[in-house]
């Protein structure tokens, strides 16, 4: 049996409000922070205290690489809300408003909205499992790379709404390499 130690002896204090980016360099144990602190991951030891543990009630969680259902990009952003008593027109609401948010006016929304998600290049596929769970309406929000496979328009457009969301009583907790959007969001950075 081999036992590696990772964030051995490692303490850490996050602001209850605004965006906390995680930054170091590849391997650093960035994605291992953020799952621990999500509680997706359990330590061996240690602990992680949150001064309000209700707000893990409504937290979402959007992965680097995205996790969605083999099905329709509305069936993906629908699933969620069809679980929460949402009725079906306050769930097309939901859905139009931030799809609105990353997506051109041009775009012949029920053709996209039909469409299979794998047909879906890898930054739309991004978007989508990102707009899953805003549309949820998270009270803490865990990102890791939200900004992998998104042009630069897309990116402004995410870093835009993520700064209104934290303003909005969202926390978020992010990992990103992109410096120049962490330096331009964070209300805080954390180094490894």
């Amino acid at each position: 049996m081999i036992l590696i130690s990772i964030l051995h002896n490692y303490s850490l204090k996050i602001k209850e409000e605004g965006i906390t980016v995680i930054s170091g360099p590849n391997g650093s144990g960035k994605t291992t922070l953020l799952k621990i602190i999500s509680k997706i991951i359990i330590p061996d030891s240690g602990i992680v205290k949150c001064v309000n543990n209700s707000i893990y009630d409504h937290l979402g969680f959007v992965f680097q690489r995205p996790v969605l259902l083999k099905r329709s990009v509305y069936e993906n952003l629908s699933y969620i809300l069809k679980n929460n008593d949402y009725s079906d027109k306050e769930i097309k609401i939901l859905i139009d408003k931030y799809l609105e948010k990353f997506f051109s006016q041009n775009l012949d929304m029920p053709s996209f909205m039909s469409k299979n998600i794998f047909e879906l290049s890898g930054g739309e596929q991004q978007l989508i499992s990102l707009i899953r769970t805003l549309v949820s309406k998270p009270k803490i929000l865990f990102l890791d790379e939200p900004f992998t496979n998104l042009d630069d328009n897309h990116c402004e457009k995410l870093a835009n709404t993520l700064s209104q969301l934290s303003t909005e009583k969202c926390k978020i907790i992010m990992v990103t390499h992109k410096h120049s959007i962490a330096n331009k969001i964070s209300s805080d950075i954390v180094s490894l």
